[in-house]
């Protein structure tokens, strides 16, 4: 529910994307990420569980049954659906690469209050994991010189498979999306 309407995305219009946005964040991050059960279907807070229980953690811990998570998650139009699919997509990519690993070096690029990056590298300096984020309901550019990409090498979006070539001065990021750009694929 706290992705789901905002001040700049009032009706909601990106709520999957915002919250695909803020778990690539989290998966970016060093160390290993851990996610509610109950995130990983985007599930909405579990307010009847709360006045039941008394207990404000109940938000996130509804009880599902088999046959109805298994129904929603068969019903590919369903947000559960999508949100799961997607999760198990990104953290499948993430899973393969070495510069995600949770030891790798970790470096904050500074982007402004509009684009959150981290730049990952593997241990062994083999790879390179530019994770960038548009937070915002608007599209955004971003020159690439803002996050030094050396172009001797080529590179590749990770999450839509979308080269970068010598010629890419730049990025258009979509309302709230995430490139994991690296060097190694």
């Amino acid at each position: 529910d706290a992705l789901g309407q905002t001040d700049t995305d009032p009706s909601g219009q990106f709520v999957m994307e915002r919250y695909l946005a803020a778990h690539c964040i989290m998966f970016a991050f060093e160390g290993v990420p851990a996610i509610y059960f109950n995130s990983l279907f985007a599930t909405a807070n579990f307010y009847e569980g709360v006045k039941e229980t008394r207990h404000n953690r109940t938000i996130n811990r509804l009880k599902w049954k088999q046959d109805d998570l298994e129904g929603i998650l068969d019903a590919s139009d369903t947000l559960a659906a999508q949100a799961y699919a997607e999760i198990k997509r990104v953290t499948g990519i993430r899973m393969g690469q070495d510069a995600f690993h949770p030891n790798a070096t970790q470096y904050t690029l500074q982007l402004g209050d509009e684009i959150f990056g981290l730049w990952r590298q593997s241990a062994d300096r083999s790879q390179s994991i530019f994770a960038i984020t548009n937070v915002t309901a608007s599209s955004k550019y971003l020159n690439l010189n803002s996050i030094n990409l050396i172009f001797s090498e080529n590179w590749l979006d990770l999450l839509s498979g979308v080269m970068l070539t010598s010629a890419t001065k730049g990025l258009q990021l979509a309302p709230y999306q995430t490139m994991w750009i690296t060097n190694k694929y």
